[in-house]
């Protein structure tokens, strides 16, 4: 579940396989609406052993266009916007997740 308020942690470890998106390299300063912003997945790291209940974290950018939206998908569950903070940061909470392995995406729009 995402969510904004944790819910109690249960026992075990939990596994979170990490993704982030990935984009061409920008060659020249000039506006194309057909480059997507960029996305770095700051945390939680690929491979990282967390909680339940833990933040997201990813930097987005875009030198061409301001951003419109940063979605966070975790595993098949509809995409939840990422509240934006100084920039370039997006950040949201995970919690109550399930042992076991999990997929994280960050999306952005412009």
């Amino acid at each position: 579940m995402i969510s904004g308020s944790p819910v109690p942690l249960d026992s075990g470890i939990h596994e979170l396989v990490a993704a982030q998106a990935r984009r061409r390299p920008h060659a020249e300063a000039v506006r194309d609406p057909q480059r997507s912003p960029e996305v770095h997945l700051v945390r939680p790291a690929a491979g990282a052993l967390l909680p339940a209940d833990f933040p997201v974290e990813a930097d987005v950018s875009d030198l061409y266009s301001s951003i419109d939206i940063v979605d966070l998908l975790f595993d098949q569950q509809p995409p939840a916007a990422m509240a934006s903070g100084p920039a370039p940061r997006y950040a949201a909470q995970l919690s109550g997740i399930a042992d076991g392995l999990h997929g994280i995406r960050v999306h952005a729009r412009d």
